[in-house]
């Protein structure tokens, strides 16, 4: 009796170590070699969410995590950068109630440098989050590009 719960541990172990390594080494997404899902305007993006969240997310999201590569255009109108010294680029209009949020990444940084606001610019990046309304802060949360890289200045 012992050894048979011996084993099942034992192979419950195994089955969870295997996993977690596979996790752990699993290739990275290479988002800039990927063709993008759609290409567009920043304030066509924006719009998109702000009219019908259920709509775009059903768009632009996958279930599995795996959300569309997008390619958006649009007016630079701010530039940070991060505790990890990774930029950070907000496209949006001046009459626009939320933009899009560019990250970029130690690989994507040196596009990002060359910015300036008021350039217009294309970003290519993958979604991770739509534009909404927080009705307590009364604030727009701007739509997040992860990965993003310059495709043209």
């Amino acid at each position: 009796m012992k050894k048979k719960i011996f084993i099942t541990i034992t192979f419950v172990i195994i089955i969870i170590a295997s996993y977690a390594l596979y996790m752990l080494f699993m290739p990275k997404r290479d988002v800039q070699s990927t063709t993008a899902f759609e290409k567009l305007e920043a304030k066509e993006l924006v719009n998109e969410f702000l009219t019908d969240f259920e709509m775009a997310k059903n768009k632009y999201f996958e279930s599995d995590g795996e959300n569309k590569v997008l390619e958006v255009r649009g007016i630079v109108h701010s530039i940070t950068k991060d505790l990890n010294n990774n930029y950070s680029v907000i496209l949006m209009d001046d009459d626009s109630k939320a933009g899009v949020q560019a990250k970029f990444t130690k690989e994507t940084n040196t596009g990002a440098a060359k910015l300036k606001v008021g350039d217009v610019v294309a970003v290519k990046g993958f979604i991770t989050q739509g534009a909404t309304f927080d009705d307590l802060l009364e604030i727009y949360q701007h739509v997040v590009l992860e990965e993003a890289a310059v495709i043209s200045n």
